[in-house]
C-alpha cells in the first residue's frame, strides 16, 4: 500500500485518522507536525491562485461561492 505524508493536520483530525486506522487492523505513523491556521489573506490568496490555475487550463467553476459550498459539503462528511 502506498504511503502518504499528511501535513497541517489538526489534532482532532489526526486523532480520527488515527482511530479509524487502528479500527481497520492499520497503522499510522504518529508525527507532530505542527497546524497553523490559515489568515484570511493567506486563504484568499490560496484560492485566488488555484482559479487561475483552473481557469488556465479551461477547468471548472471555481467561484468562491462554489469552493466554499464543497468545503461545506466535506465537512458534512
Amino acid at each position: 500500500m502506498p504511503n502518504a505524508a499528511l501535513r497541517g493536520v489538526p489534532d482532532h483530525a489526526r486523532r480520527r485518522i488515527k482511530d479509524a486506522a487502528r479500527e481497520n487492523h492499520r497503522s499510522m505513523p504518529v508525527v507532530a507536525i505542527p497546524y497553523e491556521p490559515l489568515s484570511e489573506e493567506e486563504l484568499i490568496e490560496r484560492v485566488r491562485k488555484l482559479r487561475e490555475a483552473i481557469d488556465a487550463r479551461g477547468g471548472i467553476d471555481a467561484s468562491p461561492e462554489t469552493i466554499e459550498a464543497l468545503i461545506q459539503e466535506g465537512r458534512r462528511r
